[in-house]
């Protein structure tokens, strides 16, 4: 419970975060965070329109390189 609650501030703040946080996750086989850091990302897609999932998922990577 406290991890869903952990992964739902990080995207909050910064979705760039999620995606190091997935990395070092697979990187260190911490599974269980993995798995829910990839169930978030699952549920921010789930039922969006194919032309709004990468603006979705790339939000916070347009505003990080101004």
């Amino acid at each position: 419970e406290w991890m869903a609650e952990f992964i739902d501030n990080i995207v909050k703040k910064d979705i760039n975060t999620l995606y190091k946080v997935i990395s070092a996750s697979n990187y260190l086989f911490i599974n269980s965070l993995l798995h829910i850091c990839c169930a978030k990302i699952a549920s921010m897609i789930k039922g969006i329109p194919i032309d709004e999932i990468k603006n979705t998922l790339l939000t916070n990577k347009n505003t990080d390189s101004q």
